[in-house]
């Protein structure tokens, strides 16, 4: 085999692991993980598994990772749709919009996965330090005198919260989170 069909081989073998893992984390939880119940899914060994991911640390990471690129790519698309309005929006408009929608409107992101890898992400400490570095620099980035950079981090700080409310089951209607959205638009545009 040519070594760049052996990679492209590996490659679509590692997606199909850290498929299944998401899997049997939407239908079971974490604890119904293991690197046994990934290797029964796709059909290998334990050993084959652990070829491509040494410890289930390793697999989390590994979903934790996709997860965060499926985020970035709902964000981009969201930014993209904005750049079409006939409405013109203010910078800080501008970088609330698209956060706020793939955040709170896109279904994907209100899922068991979700909640367990972000629950993951905060508790277990091997995850905590790539999750926390990025926290803390959309922290340090905020300019504490500048009244609308603090109504943009409001802002943001309530589309988390409806995030995790719609992760645990407790998030508004549709109807409500659209009024929230318009709202903070609108305490944004001033």
């Amino acid at each position: 085999m040519k070594t760049k069909d052996k990679r492209i081989k590996l490659a679509d073998g590692r997606e199909r692991m850290i498929e299944a893992a998401e899997d049997i984390v939407r239908r079971q939880g974490m604890e119904g993980l293991s690197i046994g119940a990934v290797a029964k899914s796709v059909g290998l060994t334990k050993g084959g598994v652990l070829h491509h991911f040494k410890t289930k640390d390793e697999l989390v990471a590994a979903m934790m990772r996709r997860d965060f690129e499926r985020f970035l790519a709902s964000y981009e698309k969201h930014c993209a749709q904005i750049e079409g309005l006939e409405d013109p929006l203010t910078s800080h408009q501008k970088d609330f919009l698209p956060y706020f929608r793939a955040v709170v409107h896109d279904a994907e992101s209100a899922d068991m996965l979700r909640l367990c890898l972000s629950v993951a992400a905060v508790l277990d400490p091997r995850h905590q330090a790539e999750t926390r570095a990025s926290l803390v620099e959309r922290w340090h980035q905020l300019d504490p005198d500048d009244d609308r950079e603090m109504r943009l981090a409001v802002a943001k700080l309530v589309a988390d919260g409806l995030w995790i409310n719609t992760l645990l089951g407790t998030g508004p209607p549709e109807a409500v989170k659209a009024r929230l959205e318009r709202f903070l638009l609108d305490s944004l545009g001033e």
